[in-house]
């Protein structure tokens, strides 16, 4: 199970709703609340989902605001659903469909830094301080074992297992990025 949030910035999401219902199938649960609707289901292919969020924003003519759930894990969608809902609420961001790290990058007011990070480190074995060692020595693999006094290949596997658990490679800049300045700031 997945979810799309949509910020509601509009008055009539009865089509919006009947559109997406053809779209993932009969299998939807949908929570419509003052200011978002959340759309659970089991659609794969996030493509589809984008283009036709894309396209009802171009033929409603209405800046849409959409966020597609990486989660398929119960426990990690509700965390996950936790994290996003207020980012989504609280921010003025521009129209668009987008997903957890894209929705970082936009730099909306995060007022729950602690929460985020422990959603996104939960179950890695890494801590705030193995982000900042490792983005402290350029990222690089070598260097930042040695001066962290961590084995080289306990390393790669804490860096394998964040990127299995969270999606986020700290071997990738702007995943270092994301990470680094939630951590510092």
């Amino acid at each position: 199970m997945r979810f799309i949030i949509i910020k509601k910035n509009f008055n009539d999401s009865t089509m919006l709703i009947n559109i997406l219902k053809n779209l993932l199938g009969i299998n939807i649960k949908i929570e419509e609340e003052e200011k978002v609707i959340i759309i659970y289901h089991n659609y794969s292919y996030d493509d589809d989902i984008i283009r036709v969020l894309n396209s009802l924003s171009d033929d409603m003519m209405i800046s849409l605001v959409s966020y597609i759930s990486k989660e398929n894990n119960e426990l990690k969608l509700k965390e996950e659903l936790d994290v996003v809902l207020p980012i989504i609420i609280d921010n003025d961001l521009p129209a668009g469909v987008y997903t957890f790290k894209e929705l970082l990058l936009k730099k909306p007011v995060i007022n729950d830094k602690r929460h985020l990070i422990n959603f996104i480190l939960d179950s890695s074995g890494i801590d705030e301080n193995f982000i900042i060692g490792f983005a402290l020595n350029d990222l690089n693999v070598s260097k930042a074992s040695k001066a962290m006094y961590i084995h080289r290949n306990t390393m790669i596997y804490k860096l394998d297992k964040l990127k299995e658990v969270s999606d986020f490679d700290l071997r990738c800049f702007l995943d270092a990025y994301l990470l680094y300045d939630l951590v510092k700031n």
